[in-house]
């Protein structure tokens, strides 16, 4: 709200409130995915209506380890360029027993670092295989 007072004029206004809407949408993307992502980390049962739901999408979600011989291990988030190579977006990663979610652009990946991410179908086993050393970035 505070962006479209701030505009110039009406048109100005109703750009801004296109881009909000978009921004807004986003948002509640990200706040649905860090809720999928608490169930997965917390071992919680997942109903069978979500279950099916999430069996008929186009999109998957993954948990995959990062192991020692991986391009990934002590590389930052920006130099890897994961969402452009494999179409996987990550949600969120455990070291030891922290969780950081929705890495920024210079968090550096660590072997031993849980990922889970989202994205589709196609991308999950090179991710995997990216993770586990078997394909270079």
């Amino acid at each position: 709200m505070t962006a479209t007072m701030a505009s110039r004029d009406v048109e100005d206004a109703e750009h801004m409130a296109g881009i909000l809407q978009i921004a807004n949408a986003s948002e509640t993307i990200s706040d649905a995915a860090r809720e999928i992502v608490n169930v997965i980390t917390q071992g919680l049962g997942l109903d069978e209506m979500v279950i099916n739901a999430l069996k008929t999408s186009d999109e998957s979600i993954m948990r995959t380890t990062i192991l020692e011989n991986s391009d990934m291990a002590d590389k930052t988030f920006e130099d890897i360029k994961l969402a452009i190579k494999t179409g996987m977006y990550i949600l969120a990663v455990r070291r030891e027993k922290k969780w950081f979610y929705k890495p920024r652009k210079k968090f550096i990946f660590r072997k031993g670092d849980v990922i889970i991410a989202r994205g589709l179908d196609e991308g999950v086993s090179l991710l995997k295989k990216i993770a586990a050393g078997e394909v270079r970035l």
